[in-house]
């Protein structure tokens, strides 16, 4: 099984002002992401607007990471669609064009109807027909469902199902998952929670901080690891303002332009989602320059 040990940044989908993907802003991106200490990548995720995606582009997303990121990386694609018979289909696609594992949300459109025994068949299922090993995704700040410790629990005993991406938020619910399943890989989605994840033994991050800041975040996980958790502290308390920013303050649109700001190419949402404005930057640019971030 993949060992899934380390910070992974959910990179953006560049578009051009025309919403066309932006091919050369996201190998741009990569090839700066893959001189650090990254453990990998995820592709066309939240923070990729992979809801937004067409097949053909999420296809194309994947076959560019593919090219740009080394084999000693891994590359993660998101695959998860509203049906199982279409997660399978894109799983299987993302397989063939070379991802190392696929991250796979709760389908949530019916999301009355998605009771925990809908969500074990529907992952089992996938995970039956996957060649690559499979990560569930828990999010309920975008799907409005939360998987219980006793789904994940049922799902981390199947051979195809690596771990998961925990992005609730909820130390104590990572910690209560570990406890019946200590060898069950799970990696937090939440960069304020970062520190707390690892000090109850999550394996690392899907964050979408590590955008802005992968050699902080990986600096927080190996001072973490040594024992030094007043030094891992300070990073976590110095990105708290910028994770905030990306998240629930200015999204997507927020991290794009942080992107653009720190030499990155962070390009341009994609409608209905706007692109932040020169009032909104301002603000962005002194939180980001509080964290020391940007000089």
């Amino acid at each position: 099984m993949i060992d899934f040990k380390g910070v992974f940044p959910p990179v953006v989908t560049p578009f051009t002002v025309n919403g066309a993907f932006d091919t050369k802003a996201l190998k741009f991106n990569l090839e700066k992401y893959v001189e650090t200490d990254l453990a990998g990548i995820l592709v066309s995720g939240s923070f990729g607007e992979g809801a937004y995606l067409t097949q053909a582009e999420k296809v194309a997303v994947m076959k560019t990471a593919r090219t740009v990121i080394p084999e000693d990386k891994l590359m993660i694609a998101s695959t998860g669609t509203e049906t199982t018979a279409g997660t399978i289909e894109l799983t299987r696609i993302a397989a063939d064009l070379g991802a190392d594992s696929a991250l796979v949300i709760t389908p949530h459109f019916y999301d009355g109807l998605m009771d925990q025994a809908t969500l074990i068949r529907h992952f089992t299922a996938v995970a039956d027909a996957s060649a690559i090993p499979i990560l569930l995704y828990n999010v309920p700040l975008y799907t409005h469902l939360n998987m219980t410790v006793e789904t994940i629990l049922s799902l981390s005993s199947h051979d195809n199902i690596a771990g998961m991406k925990e992005s609730s938020g909820d130390v104590v619910k990572i910690a209560s998952i570990l406890k019946s399943a200590p060898a069950f890989q799970v990696l937090t989605g939440s960069g304020s929670a970062f520190l707390g994840a690892l000090t109850i033994g999550a394996i690392g991050g899907i964050m979408g901080i590590a955008n802005l800041a992968p050699n902080e975040m990986v600096q927080m996980m190996n001072l973490t690891a040594r024992g030094d958790i007043e030094a891992a502290a300070a990073i976590q308390r110095s990105m708290l303002a910028p994770n905030k920013a990306i998240t629930t303050g200015y999204g997507v649109a927020g991290a794009k332009a942080a992107m653009d700001m720190l030499g990155y190419r962070g390009g341009h949402v994609r409608a209905p989602l706007v692109d932040l404005d020169s009032g909104s930057k301002d603000k962005l640019r002194a939180i980001l320059q509080e964290a020391d971030l940007l000089i």
